[in-house]
């Protein structure tokens, strides 16, 4: 049996073993224009990757376009949002997360009309994140309505 001493072995680094790849394309011996299709090809990949295509009559499309919408109502210059990238996060809510999505809506309402939500609710990404604050804020304040008798027409309407 041949025993090796630690001394006797190479170390390796991790970073010895990874290829990068734009110094493997300036290596190689392609013509530039191949190389820079080739990198124009890679581009374009990775973007379809991380694309989304909601159809506007889709539900979730059309949940990004609510919050937006109320968000214009008290900020009408707002910058134009991605709506897809909205979408994508209002699909993560329901699917992922497991929400109702008239529960959704009714927080997306309830987060700006409140006055202290509303400058803090500015994308799907911070509703998502504070769903579970919204939405208990949003059903204790409910209760508080119903003790008292107070409704607003939103609320008629369903009883």
């Amino acid at each position: 049996m041949i025993e090796l001493s630690r001394s006797s072995m190479i170390p390796l680094s991790c970073s010895s073993m990874i290829v990068d790849s734009q110094s493997a394309l300036e290596q190689s011996g392609m013509p530039d224009t191949l190389k820079k299709d080739l990198k124009k090809y890679i581009k374009k990949e990775k973007k379809a990757v991380t694309s989304f295509n909601y159809a506007e009559d889709s539900l979730y499309y059309e949940l990004a376009q609510l919050l937006l919408d109320n968000i214009l109502a008290h900020l009408p210059e707002f910058l134009q949002p991605d709506l897809q990238h909205w979408a994508k996060t209002m699909q993560l809510i329901i699917e992922k997360d497991k929400r109702n999505p008239e529960t959704v809506r009714q927080v997306i309402i309830y987060s700006q009309k409140d006055p202290f939500w509303r400058t803090n609710i500015l994308d799907a990404v911070s509703l998502r994140h504070k769903f579970d604050h919204l939405n208990a804020k949003r059903l204790s304040q409910s209760n508080n309505k119903q003790s008292k008798g107070i409704y607003d027409d939103y609320e008629i309407f369903f009883l």
